[in-house]
């Protein structure tokens, strides 16, 4: 498998795994419900595809490609951490105001609290009571 092969491969993991997520969040209407899923396709993202993962997120929240984009972004900022996907959120953020889009606005201002290690919506996902993880 080539590189190129291997990056559209993780891509359409992720993507699919971000669509599992997104229909069964829809159907259960409870981040419980995903909290084991979202640990696990975090667990499968290495460093060789933390662009990838950055990339897809960053995509979705502008498309809104996802219907559980926010909730999969917030996950992957407390975990993870990412100063490339935090800074692209904080653009996302800087476009939305400047459009006078509000209700985007306020979901990618929750986004970026999920930086944070006082983060107050934590407790809706267990999985990530141990706090942040490097990848």
């Amino acid at each position: 498998m080539t590189v190129s092969e291997e990056i559209n491969s993780r891509a359409i993991e992720l993507k699919q795994g971000f669509n599992k997520v997104s229909d069964t969040l829809d159907a259960e209407n409870s981040t419980f419900a995903v909290d084991a899923f979202l640990a696990e396709l975090a667990g499968t993202v290495e460093e060789s595809s933390r662009m990838i993962a950055v990339d897809i997120l960053v995509s979705a929240l502008r498309s809104n490609e996802f219907s559980a984009v926010r909730e999969i972004a917030q996950y992957f900022a407390f975990r993870f951490r990412w100063q490339e996907l935090r800074m692209k959120i904080e653009t996302l953020l800087s476009e939305a105001r400047s459009s006078k889009d509000l209700r985007k606005a306020r979901s990618l201002e929750t986004i970026l609290d999920a930086f944070s290690d006082d983060w107050e919506d934590v407790d809706l996902f267990p999985s990530l009571q141990g706090g942040p993880t490097e990848v």
